[in-house]
């Protein structure tokens, strides 16, 4: 098996020393060789390694480490360029003289900037090129980067280190290590999310400036956290006995024969892993501008006292604990995971286009996502109702109810639209993007009123790994296209935040085309003696919810050989979580009398009046049964009969009905009792409150 590029440079960087000294023709150490440079060109560099405790571990033959070295001439521009920022506002800094002069902390800063042990040698074949990221000893993400470059005769290559600092020569080999020679100090890598918003404050117009969001940002740590962008710990997967490996794919994933004959309904899939865990992050960002104008707040000091007037209980904590109040204001506007415009909620124009989308009047497009806010969600989602006038085009984050329907209780906070957002991209970052919003957004009274609303999670999204990874709605090909879009991604265990599996169980994220009738086409699939936990998504309100899962049947005697039975658990600790009632036998049909389902169309009186009478009497006993019909607020087709409430395949399980506290984890266990090739189809889960679900309110809409 071909091993990946980095996976080899983590190797090296732990090899013994006696393996490392016998490869390299030279036995210098990285200390000797700069200080024997000619021309004493490494001399400044040298004067700051050593203010900062570092040069004895260059000395040592045994310590193996990359370093990235910066010539004389380097560092003395460096030092000019802080000397000329003196009279920039917003970059103004303190200059000196010489790198004597400079302070230990700026001396230390830029002697781990510039030294990794992580990584050795960098890539250099053109024909396996592709960026690399890699920790310095400060713990931040570097990024090398090589781009073509073509003569007349023939073609080299720029390389560089976060896309500012170019490598003169690179891969010098030593007794403990490499030598990257660089033609400047390595700076703060803007192409990560914290950085590449504070680049596109210094160059964006005064609307779109965002500098107190930007300094809370950097006050409550929360800019180091959107610097992470891989997990260094994470093992690049390998040959797998259960699975036969075919390839490593090179940047995207391992890839394995599916050992199934075919996944699911007739059709062959192929199975990959991720070659690499991504952290990465959605932000939404307020202006200078709508802060002054819609709030007053004009410092850093008046966001903190709005944060503090609606989170009072963490006024007197630092800004730095994730509870204190700037904190969570500024951690509700951050989603662990990066969603462009397409991934915010379901937008596939051709179904759009064809007007697919059953009850668009009632319901809008919508997801629901957990945020960096300890315990707190936010519903996304997107207006196609006649009257709201958007067809689409805006996005809102905790908006409730619809225009035509006459029911929108709130109106939500705006995402700006591209066209308001042309001078700048926001969306380049190495592990996300940003956007724009019209106010802030308030894990507040009113949100909490916003969210008291059935709670419907795509099983796609519980992880923020399934959406950085690629995942989830990764695929949005044609029926003609099932080739190639026929991709099931699975997962590390103990690398897929919020989710946990027994060695027995295969677990898959995968997008399915257009054709196939589930909501938003995004389905989470288990095989063989399957046993799974998922932490749920929080609640915004303490109260007693009722928890449904979401499953389909096949024809009679498929499902008898792709189904099976499962246990349901839940509760506070995931090892010691309560079964819920019997186990359910998964290969009947909904018609079955256990289950009780009749087609709408098939309850037919001889007045509306009836009708309705008819469906709510056999919504109510499928209830008693513990089962449910599946929304009708998502079709494969315009007609009503193409509703997925209309597909006799599809239902909804009623798991348990208990009470949920508010800032606590609760979590969904799911064991396959039976039925080694047996397959598990998870959609989405709901967790609906109880005055949605009682009646209390009327009863629950069909949507």
């Amino acid at each position: 098996m071909r091993i990946s590029s980095i996976a080899v440079m983590v190797l090296l960087a732990f090899a013994p020393s006696g393996v490392m000294a016998q490869s390299q023709e030279d036995e210098k150490t990285i200390a000797s060789f700069l200080e024997d440079y000619p021309g004493n060109e490494f001399s400044d560099f040298i004067t700051i390694l050593k203010k900062a405790d570092l040069w004895t571990k260059l000395e040592n033959p045994n310590y193996y480490q990359a370093c990235f070295a910066p010539s004389n001439a380097a560092i003395r521009q460096y030092l000019l360029e802080r000397k000329e920022a003196e009279n920039d506002p917003y970059r103004k800094r303190l200059f000196f003289d010489n790198v004597k002069s400079l302070p230990d902390s700026i001396t230390d800063s830029i002697a781990r900037t510039h030294i990794s042990d992580k990584i050795l040698d960098l890539p250099v074949d053109s024909g396996a090129y592709r960026d690399e990221a890699f920790p310095n000893l400060l713990g931040e993400i570097m990024l090398y980067n090589q781009l073509p470059r073509y003569g007349e005769s023939s073609i080299d290559y720029i390389r560089t280190i976060n896309q500012r600092t170019i490598i003169t020569d690179i891969n010098i080999p030593l007794a403990n290590g490499y030598v990257h020679i660089v033609d400047g100090v390595i700076r703060e890598n803007n192409t990560l999310l914290s950085g590449y918003l504070k680049e596109n404050n210094t160059r964006a117009y005064n609307s779109h400036k965002a500098t107190i969001f930007y300094d809370a940002l950097k006050l409550t740590g929360l800019s180091d956290t959107l610097k992470q962008y891989q997990d260094f710990s994470y093992p690049t997967p390998e040959f797998d006995s259960t699975y036969a490996c075919l390839e490593l794919t090179g940047r995207v994933a391992v890839e394995y024969a599916t050992p199934y004959e075919s996944f699911s309904n007739g059709q062959q899939q192929r199975v990959i892993w991720p070659e690499r865990r991504y952290f990465k992050y959605t932000l939404f960002v307020v202006t200078d501008s709508i802060l002054q104008s819609v709030y007053g707040i004009r410092s850093v000091d008046d966001l903190r006292a709005k944060a503090i007037s609606v989170y009072p209980e963490g006024a007197s904590l630092p800004d730095t604990d994730r509870n204190s109040s700037l904190n969570k204001l500024i951690s509700y506007h951050i989603l662990p995971c990066w969603l462009n415009r397409n991934m915010l909620n379901y937008t596939d124009e051709y179904i759009i286009r064809n007007y697919k989308n059953a009850c668009p009047d009632s319901i809008d497009m919508q997801d629901f996502y957990e945020t960096m806010h300890p315990y707190a969600i936010m519903r996304i989602s997107t207006p196609y109702d006649r009257l709201s006038g958007n067809n689409g085009k805006n996005v809102y984050i905790n908006r409730k109810g619809t225009v035509t329907a006459g029911n929108l209780e709130a109106e939500g906070i705006r995402i700006w639209n591209w066209d308001e957002t042309y001078e700048i991209n926001t969306q380049d970052a190495l592990n996300g993007g940003y956007y724009y919003v019209d106010s802030l957004l308030l894990f507040d009274r009113h949100t909490k009123n916003a969210l008291n609303t059935r709670i419907r999670v795509m099983f796609s999204t519980l992880s923020p790994d399934f959406i950085n990874s690629g995942a989830r709605g990764r695929m949005r090909q044609t029926y003609g296209d099932r080739p190639t879009s026929f991709v099931v991604y699975s997962f590390k265990n103990g690398y897929c935040k919020n989710v946990s599996w027994s060695p027995e169980t295969f677990m898959g994220v995968r997008y399915l085309d257009k054709y196939w009738d589930i909501l938003y086409h995004d389905e989470l699939a288990l095989r063989g003696h399957a046993d799974i936990t998922f932490r749920l998504p929080p609640v915004p309100e303490s109260g007693i919810y009722e928890i449904r899962v979401t499953s389909n049947a096949q024809s009679e005697e498929r499902s008898r050989k792709m189904r099976g039975t499962v246990l349901y658990y839940t509760g506070k600790e995931p090892d010691d979580l309560i079964p819920n009632g019997t186990p359910v036998d998964m290969t009947i049909m909904t018609t079955d009398p256990r289950i009780g389902y009749v087609r709408d169309s098939d309850l037919e009186g001889y007045t509306d009046q009836e009708t309705e009478h008819n469906i709510h009497a056999n919504d109510l006993l499928m209830r008693s049964h513990g089962y449910m019909k599946y929304p009708d607020s998502f079709a494969m087709g315009s007609q009503i009969s193409d509703r997925l409430r209309n597909h006799d395949i599809l239902y909804r399980r009623i798991v348990t009905e208990m009470y949920m506290e508010a800032g606590k984890d609760y979590y969904l266990r799911l064991r396959q009792l039976n039925g080694s090739d047996a397959m598990i189809p998870l959609n989405f889960l709901e967790i609906v409150p109880y005055s949605i679900y009682s009646g209390e309110n009327g009863p629950e809409d069909r949507h």
